[in-house]
């Protein structure tokens, strides 16, 4: 399953998880997070740092292909964008 790290501010990452693997106490299912953190300095593809835990494994990843590809702040683009086309048409 895919989604933003923060739904709020989506310049900051992605996350990939993956749920119900086999148990690994006897009642959870074991499961996997991948935490794709925006780093538009970082080169490459960046180096994973795993985090392992008894049922839960996360892996965070910095590289700068999390980073959006568009502006997130597009409330305020807009304004900017109508204020200029007023201003050209007028």
């Amino acid at each position: 399953e895919w989604g933003l790290l923060d739904e709020g501010r989506p310049e900051e990452g992605l996350k990939l998880t993956y749920k119900a693997g086999t148990s690994c106490d006897g009642r959870t299912g074991r499961s996997m997070e991948y935490h794709f953190i925006c780093d538009p300095n970082v080169p490459g593809v960046g180096v994973p740092v795993t985090v392992a835990g008894d049922c839960r494994f996360m892996i965070i990843w910095q590289t700068a292909y999390a980073c959006p590809t568009y502006p997130t702040h597009y409330p305020l683009l807009l304004t900017w964008s109508v204020g200029a086309m007023l201003l050209y048409f007028a």
